[in-house]
């Protein structure tokens, strides 16, 4: 079955001067080649509607200009990372589905108003946007390739100062350590990091208990806040 696309309300208002990367006619080829690709989309379009909804003028500007970069430059710098062997159509499915994933947390977020949230993943170095610092990740995937979705929880310039959160942060990417953040996401990259706290994820604070003092290591403490 031929599914037709058109730019809703909601896409043109992402639009900005820089043209959008992919043209209608490819959005239509990747919807008629790929479920993947159409369900991927379908769940960006549902949480940018619930953002629009429940979501203060602070976060709806955030996603404004998230969504801005991402449909300009971010969604094919992100394609470009996929091996060639990949068809267009699923490459933007994946990508698409990752984003997805970051575009839902933000859609909790606005629905919980400024009370934080809480995330999961494996702690990384991150540099994206011209911004450099450590981040969560986990992964995301369709039948045939998979991709990290990660979000910041602290850029390099929040830990000025701050050695004892830096020194974990570094600990924690160096082990694989998986990590819990609880905070306010400032956008669907990431946390405002003067509002996070960072433990670890509940299954390896588990491991650590079952292993023993001896054993197991030290469960990740909260972060001493360092952000200006």
């Amino acid at each position: 079955m031929k599914h037709t696309v058109l730019l809703t309300g909601l896409a043109v208002l992402f639009m900005s001067a820089e043209a959008l990367a992919l043209s209608e006619s490819d959005i239509q080829t990747f919807y008629n080649e790929s479920a993947e690709y159409r369900r991927a989309d379908r769940a960006v379009k549902e949480a940018q509607d619930k953002v629009m909804a429940k979501g203060t003028a602070a976060q709806i500007g955030a996603l404004r200009e998230s969504q801005r970069y991402w449909l300009g430059k971010g969604r094919d710098t992100a394609v470009a990372s996929i091996p060639s062997s990949l068809p267009p159509a699923q490459k933007y499915a994946l990508v698409t589905k990752v984003r997805a994933v970051k575009m839902q947390a933000f859609a909790r977020q606005a629905e919980n108003g400024d009370k934080p949230i809480t995330l999961t993943g494996k702690a990384a170095r991150l540099n994206d946007q011209d911004r450099g610092g450590w981040g969560i990740c986990t992964q995301t995937g369709i039948k045939t390739a998979t991709q990290s979705s990660c979000f910041y929880v602290a850029l390099y310039s929040d830990l000025e100062g701050d050695e004892s959160t830096r020194a974990m942060l570094e600990e924690a990417v160096e082990t694989g350590r998986q990590l819990a953040v609880t905070g306010q996401l400032e956008s669907p990259e990431g946390f405002l990091f003067k509002t996070v706290k960072i433990s670890g994820a509940p299954e390896e604070e588990e491991k650590t208990r079952a292993a023993g003092s001896g054993e197991g290591g030290k469960a990740v403490q909260p972060a001493t806040k360092g952000g200006k």
